[in-house]
């Protein structure tokens, strides 16, 4: 059962004080592309139609991360060239049954490392040190007049102890 299908109260008070809300599992990898051929959308259709029926802008959180990864893509052996495919038929497929809907997208999450502030040692930079680009190309190509973002944390400027990630990003 969805998390947010527990959350009454949240449901009653979300349209009173907010005006918009934020995907947070629902739109993962490892909710949306369960298996190699199969998607669900079950529980993000179920936020977004939530938000539109109450005029609240929906924020689809993440397309690409290192996290929340399904076991058959981590577990699997597939190629460079697999790995660039699967990542641009993902992003493809999530954004495009999502079109108009969304309001921003997280299309990259935490892709910089905190220590080094180089590029996480991840599935998706073995598929290619581009993949980044790659991503926000396909996100831009699958929803066009959504916001596209890149998200992490601990990057802020005034964090000396974090420079090299705060440079990276």
């Amino acid at each position: 059962m969805s998390p947010f299908r527990d959350a009454a109260a949240y449901r009653s008070r979300i349209p009173k004080e907010f005006n918009i809300v934020t995907a947070e599992n629902v739109m993962k990898m490892n909710s949306t592309h369960p298996s190699r051929l199969g998607y669900n959308f079950t529980d993000g259709d179920e936020l977004v139609e939530f938000a539109e029926e109450n005029e609240v802008l929906v924020r689809g959180h993440v397309l690409v991360w290192h996290s929340q990864v399904p076991a058959w893509l981590t577990e699997g052996t597939f190629s460079k060239v697999e790995v660039q495919a699967i990542m641009a038929d993902h992003i493809a497929t999530v954004a495009g049954h999502y079109q108009g809907r969304i309001f921003a997208w997280d299309v990259v999450n935490e892709a910089i490392d905190d220590a080094t502030g180089k590029l996480r040692d991840t599935i998706w930079r073995e598929s290619g040190r581009d993949y980044i680009q790659r991503a926000f190309h396909a996100a831009r190509a699958a929803d066009p007049d959504a916001v596209l973002c890149y998200n992490d944390y601990n990057h802020a400027a005034s964090l000396s102890w974090q420079q090299a990630k705060s440079d990276a990003v």
